[in-house]
Parts: C-alpha cells; sequence; structure tokens
C-alpha cells in the first residue's frame, strides 16, 4: 500500500473531509498525519496563504492531500478577492512549498464547478486546475492529480442537514429550480477516490467518480421522505420554489467532451472511475460531456436510504 510509513500533509484536515481522510490515512498504516487547517486549534494552525508556515508544516513530508479552499458557492459571489486569494494564490502555495520540501505526490482537491465555471467558486477552482497542470507540462516533481467533487452529501455547510432539519420540524423546503441537478457523493466516496488518486494516480491527471446525480426536488423529496412524510399533497405543499441565484447552474458537468475523448474507465472496489490524463492528446474520437443531467439519476426513495445512512 503507498500510504503505508507514509508522512502526510493534509490540508483542511479540520473539515467534514478531511477529519474523515486523516482517520482513513491512519487506518491504513501512515506513519504520521499532519494537519494543516484554521477550522480549529490543531497542531499545526494556519491559513494556505502564509507561504511560510507551509513550508515549516511540509519539511519530510511524502505527501499532501490539499482539501482547503472557500467552498462556499454564495460566500465566494459575495467576496471574490477573497476567494482568488484563498483558491488560487494558496494552491499555488501548496505546489511552491510541496516542490520546495521534495514532497512526492500531492492530489489537488477539485469541484465539477471547474467545468465550464460560471460563479466565482468554479473559476477559481479552475484557474487552480490550470496552474496545476502548466506545472506538470515543466515538471514531473512532485507527481500532481487533481480529484473533482461533486457535492458532499451530510458535510457542514451543505443543504441535506437543513433540509432534514426543517422537515423534521413541518416547514416548508426552498427549492431553487426543481429541475436543477447536482452531482452526489457520499463523503466516504469522497474519500475513496482521492486515495485512489493518491495511489493511482500520474503527473497531469484528473480522476473523476463515474458517480449518481441528483436533481433538487429529488433530495427535498427525499429528505421530507426520511422524515415521515407521505402523503402526496404534503409532499408537493411543503416544497417552495424561489428561482436561481447568481452563480448556479441548471447543471453541473463533471467531465468536458474533449475531457472525456482522452479519459479511460477504470474499475475499483465495485465502483467506476474515469482517469483523465489531461498532459495527453486527444482521441480524435466522439464523446458526450458528463454532466449532471446524463449521469444516473437518483429517486426520492433513493435519496431518503441514502440520508438515513449519512445522517
Amino acid at each position: 500500500m503507498v500510504i503505508k510509513d507514509k508522512i502526510i500533509v493534509v490540508t483542511g484536515g479540520a473539515g467534514s473531509f478531511g477529519s474523515v481522510i486523516v482517520k482513513r490515512l491512519l487506518e491504513q498504516g501512515a506513519s504520521e498525519v499532519r494537519i494543516f487547517s484554521r477550522n480549529s486549534k490543531t497542531e499545526w494552525d494556519g491559513d494556505i496563504r502564509d507561504l511560510s508556515a507551509l513550508n515549516r508544516v511540509m519539511k519530510g513530508a511524502d505527501y499532501v492531500i490539499h482539501a482547503a479552499a472557500l467552498k462556499d458557492v454564495h460566500y465566494c459571489e459575495a467576496n471574490p478577492a477573497e476567494a482568488i486569494e484563498v483558491n488560487v494564490y494558496g494552491s499555488l502555495n501548496i505546489l511552491t512549498s510541496a516542490k520546495e520540501a521534495g514532497v512526492e505526490r500531492v492530489v489537488f482537491i477539485s469541484s465539477d464547478k471547474a467545468c465550464f465555471p460560471m460563479g466565482t467558486m468554479g473559476i477559481t477552482k479552475a484557474l487552480m486546475e490550470r496552474m496545476v497542470l502548466n506545472e506538470c507540462r515543466q515538471s514531473d516533481s512532485p507527481v500532481c492529480t487533481i480529484v473533482r467533487f461533486g457535492n458532499l452529501m451530510g458535510s457542514a455547510g451543505t443543504v441535506i442537514p437543513l433540509f432534514v432539519k426543517l422537515a423534521k420540524e413541518g416547514a416548508g423546503l426552498t427549492v431553487t429550480n426543481p429541475e436543477m441537478s447536482r452531482f452526489m457523493m457520499t463523503i466516504d466516496d469522497a474519500v475513496a477516490l482521492t486515495l485512489i488518486a493518491l495511489e493511482y494516480g500520474e503527473n497531469g491527471d484528473i480522476l473523476i467518480e463515474r458517480g449518481h446525480s441528483a436533481t433538487i426536488e429529488a433530495l427535498a423529496l427525499g429528505a421530507l421522505l426520511y422524515s415521515g412524510v407521505k402523503s402526496e399533497s404534503e409532499l408537493e405543499s411543503r416544497i417552495k420554489i424561489t428561482g436561481a441565484r447568481p452563480g448556479e447552474k441548471i447543471y453541473e458537468t463533471m467531465a468536458t467532451s474533449e475531457e472525456i475523448s482522452k479519459s479511460k474507465l477504470i474499475s475499483l472496489n465495485e465502483k467506476l472511475y474515469i482517469k483523465i490524463p489531461l498532459l495527453s492528446e486527444s482521441q480524435n474520437r466522439h464523446a458526450e460531456e458528463f454532466n449532471s443531467h446524463n449521469a444516473p439519476s437518483l429517486t426520492p426513495e433513493e435519496m431518503a436510504e441514502i440520508i438515513k445512512r449519512i445522517i
């Protein structure tokens, strides 16, 4: 196992995703996991905008998993300068520091919103990806790979805990557009994808899960079903439609048609993943983009079952 006896830095390691992957790394034999986060008091309190602090935490490290970011779409839209500082220049600091310290591998956490970005958060993630790719063209050390996540169900700040709370209180659930669809991942799915990238990713690769999506309506109905609402009339009456907000798209694209044209499908641990070698040329074959409208879609009943598992 590639993780055994390695020293690994996890930025954003105090968050919902970070805390789970830290536990998994230790279970798989990492000799040391260094959490670099500003979310809570940890051994290394720090901000990825502080290069000197990163240089200290990187010393002697073998791998880096870079999960620290500003991810809230609406916060980034209201604070674009800060989003650029953290998501772009902060990520550049990660790369600079890792290279200086002789780190072997870095996995950068990106988002489906980096494809055809419409809002500030997606634009900053797309710029981060371009920066990583540019470095990969110039050097193969450290080995840099990117993973794109969809919505992490149940993580801090996401809509599922809020929907469940409102559903149990008998309140209405606000939906911007019922046909709006999003890729849905559990935190365990995201951890598995990241570990696969750490072990199997090559320089310049993007790895994504060929997973499921759900409409926002299915998500809301799933929360209501989970909370015990059964009658069709009540299910309909409890959903309030408000219209999309700035920076939101009707559907998300996980991989463009050009990326899919050069990709390969891999099967690991009974799941399918798409490996996109960004440094290779397109294969001159027709390919359809992978988006949340053409991905396998979860029903409200399936969403209710997933909510039951993660809440």
